[in-house]
């Protein structure tokens, strides 16, 4: 297969989308295929990882294209083993308590257009492929994933017109590029090799040596990287968005918006469940209750006895989740030329589980022991909330982001946009 396939990554991702979209289309729910096929995507995968640089010239490039890629063994995993997507069954042969309901209601399914007569052609076939293959949320279907945001509040029903939708998102892309590039060209690489050293990492275990200026640093570096990693995600789901209701391929139904409101992130876990993207939620999930249902055989549902069991089950599960986030976070690093023990996405990811196991702790009993439950959502505690999320995220945000900032030394290699706006405009002056 090494030999076989080209080792250009781009054309490699085209490949393994093109493979799960076939296998769900043509493949049966069982088929001995689709886990023959795993282990050599894996090993493939493993190959590729020292080829990024070679073939893409820039840096957060590599992280783009080698999540991509990375991510799709997730999705092969969640759609093609766990879920088991399949055109006989026409969606998932595992079916969500959600798509349950739907099929009592006899709600009709509206993932591609044609499931009502969607008979046995080809092309029918490869159109849900295709439709499986591509979704992330699931938009519009009984398999949507939990909390995609509306594109109103106010009406959950509210969908903008074609002509509204093109022009709102080439406002939001244009603002989106704009914003990368000022943040961008604010940097000073030449100093990151100082202000975010190897011993700046830590903080508790050199609490008596931070001074104010490390440590706000520390915090303003937490904050600017979470709204460049914002306005970039923004900006690349808004134009993939543009590009599909263009060109008529998707409706504005199925691009909602990618983000909830800022207002729910003052709980960790409401900064991951409810404010941040939500296109890693089932390929994530999946794989963690597998792990924690099968693998470990935790019990669930109405087979949990005691109070005790219900944390183990709810917290192993969530431990996995961000543990696996945190090894394809890891992962996409060493495509980008990082050292296997320099990289701390791993660690920050679990850091995320562990901060959520404390403010659940700690919510349980200031609210329900000492208060009797009687202030949750009370708007006196948000404004502690918030201030929890943002201290939280400044201590554990560097032990991820200071290794890559640090390799961070400026050139072509660490340039975000093909063309800087506020460069040229530098440049005139």
């Amino acid at each position: 297969m090494v030999s076989l396939l080209p080792p250009f990554p781009v054309i490699y991702l085209i490949f393994q989308k093109s493979l799960i979209a076939l296998l769900v289309a043509f493949s049966p729910q069982g088929s001995i295929l689709r886990p023959m096929i795993l282990p050599l995507l894996v090993l493939y995968n493993y190959h590729l990882l020292p080829t990024y640089v070679s073939y893409i010239p820039r840096s957060h490039w590599i992280a783009f294209v080698s999540g991509e890629i990375l991510g799709e063994l997730l999705d092969y995993v969640e759609k093609l083993l766990l879920s088991q997507w399949n055109f006989e069954t026409y969606g998932p042969s595992v079916a969500t308590s959600k798509a349950k309901k739907a099929d009592k209601e006899e709600i009709k399914r509206p993932a591609p257009d044609e499931q009502r007569n969607r008979g046995r052609g080809i092309w029918k076939r490869l159109k849900f492929g295709a439709w499986v293959t591509t979704s992330n949320r699931y938009i519009g279907s009984p398999y949507q994933a939990r909390n995609v945001p509306p594109y109103s509040n106010l009406n959950p029903f509210f969908v903008p017109t074609r002509s509204a939708f093109l022009l709102k998102g080439s406002i939001k892309f244009v603002v989106c590029y704009l914003v990368i590039d000022v943040l961008a060209q604010s940097n000073q690489p030449e100093k990151n090799p100082i202000i975010y050293a190897e011993s700046r990492v830590p903080f508790f275990s050199r609490l008596a040596e931070v001074t104010i200026e490390e440590l706000m640093i520390r915090i303003f570096t937490s904050i600017f990287y979470w709204i460049g990693s914002y306005v970039v995600v923004q900006g690349y789901f808004t134009g993939l968005a543009l590009l599909s209701v263009s060109s008529r391929l998707d409706r504005p139904e199925l691009w909602r918006p990618i983000f909830g409101p800022l207002s729910e992130a003052y709980t960790i876990r409401g900064f991951w469940s409810l404010f941040w993207h939500q296109f890693m939620r089932k390929k994530l999930t999946k794989p963690a209750r597998y792990i924690t249902y099968r693998i470990f055989n935790l019990p669930r549902g109405d087979s949990v006895d005691s109070s005790f069991q219900r944390l183990l089950v709810r917290y192993t599960e969530l431990f996995f989740v961000f543990l696996i986030s945190g090894l394809l976070h890891h992962t996409i690093e060493i495509a980008q030329g990082m050292a296997w023990t320099e990289s701390g996405a791993t660690k920050f990811f679990v850091m995320m589980a562990v901060g959520i196991m404390i403010e659940d702790g700690t919510q349980w009993v200031f609210y329900d022991l000492l208060m009797g439950g009687g202030v949750r959502g009370q708007s006196w505690a948000k404004p502690l909330g918030f201030l929890w999320v943002l201290l939280f995220f400044a201590y554990a945000t560097p032990f991820w982001v200071y290794p890559s900032l640090r390799k961070n030394t400026g050139g072509i290699k660490n340039e975000v946009l093909p063309l800087s706006v506020v460069a040229k405009l530098k440049a005139k002056k």
